[in-house]
């Protein structure tokens, strides 16, 4: 699915897609941003634990660009926890 999108914009490169908006629930959003990055986040040695309420309403969105920008915030994160790991090995005492 992710390729397709992928293969598809790039099609239309220089060309930004019409956003197809529709009611969504935002925690399978989450869930599926989150199955894209498993294999990065467990070859980095990073647990996710996740808590979605039940109730939450359906939210107008297109899911291709809130999918798209909540990988690009996991894979931000765990480049962060990745230096924040560096720095310290290198800062402590031998």
């Amino acid at each position: 699915m992710r390729a397709t999108r992928i293969i598809r914009n790039l099609s239309f490169f220089g060309v930004a897609p019409t956003p197809v908006m529709q009611p969504l629930d935002l925690s399978d959003i989450v869930r599926n941003a989150l199955e894209q990055k498993a294999h990065d986040l467990k070859r980095a040695g990073i647990e996710v634990t996740t808590a979605f309420a039940e109730d939450l309403p359906r939210t107008l969105m297109d899911e291709s660009q809130v999918t798209d920008a909540l990988v690009n915030v996991i894979t931000n994160a765990e480049q962060a926890i990745q230096e924040s790991n560096r720095v310290r090995r290198s800062n402590d005492p031998a």
